[in-house]
């Protein structure tokens, strides 16, 4: 495949802070009552402990899954997008959400509009980074700025390397994370310390460093399989 017909990009994500969302997929929980104790506690204090712990364990759920928010399309939330056309030097988008997705749509649908075999390329961006851009671009309201739609079917539209390279998830062995395989391929990974765990509490200095660091590395993953799968 030529390199020049592809767009690489990456987005890096934090859980929404709405609470409306929150509570509407993590509902808080109520305590239960003494009727819904296992029928073997028969002590009014081994009933109340055990309603407690009940109660602090759904609520632990709740906490939980807020705090995996940005791994959720319906709960994650874009802080930057970096994308590099072909061997150019990655671009990186920060700011406000509405930013930062309009300065990449308006890369893509340039890229799309003046290149008629025109791709992009990520790992796992088929069902997280495509899927999360364009649910936040139907939150935001700017279901009209995504002009040249991209091809979602998963043999022949855009270019997933986490699907290629585990077969779209059947595999003898676990899928692994970019960096796993970055590295199984002997490709330097320039932030390799950092993770997507850690982008909520990065400045917006180590933010750029690290997004650039995926969309390189995504590129350079791109080459090996080059010639092979692609």
């Amino acid at each position: 495949m030529d390199i020049t017909d592809v767009l690489f990009f990456d987005i890096e994500t934090v859980g929404t802070k709405d609470e409306n969302i929150i509570d509407l997929l993590f509902p808080v929980p109520t305590r239960k009552g003494a009727e819904s104790a296992p029928k073997n506690y028969k002590k009014e204090e081994a009933i109340l402990s055990w309603i407690e712990k009940d109660y602090e364990k759904e609520l632990s759920k709740r906490e939980s899954a807020t705090r995996r928010g940005a791994l959720d399309i319906d709960t994650a939330v874009i802080r930057s997008i970096g994308w590099a056309v072909a061997e150019e030097e990655p671009v990186v988008a920060i700011g406000s959400e509405k930013e930062v997705i309009s300065d990449f749509v308006e890369a893509w649908n340039n890229f799309s509009l003046r290149n008629q075999n025109a791709v992009s390329c990520g790992f796992n961006s088929i069902n997280y980074d495509w899927a999360v851009i364009m649910r936040r671009l139907s939150i935001l309201g700017l279901n009209k700025w995504l002009l040249s739609k991209p091809n979602l079917n998963r043999w022949s539209g855009e270019i997933d390397l986490m699907n290629i390279a585990w077969n779209f998830g059947y595999s003898a062995g676990s899928i692994k994370p970019m960096k796993t395989l970055a590295r199984i391929l002997s490709i330097e990974v320039p932030a390799l310390d950092v993770s997507g765990a850690d982008v909520a509490d990065l400045s917006d200095e180590e933010l750029v460093f690290y997004n650039r660091s995926d969309v390189i590395v995504t590129r350079e993953i791109f080459k090996k399989f080059n010639g092979i799968y692609l």
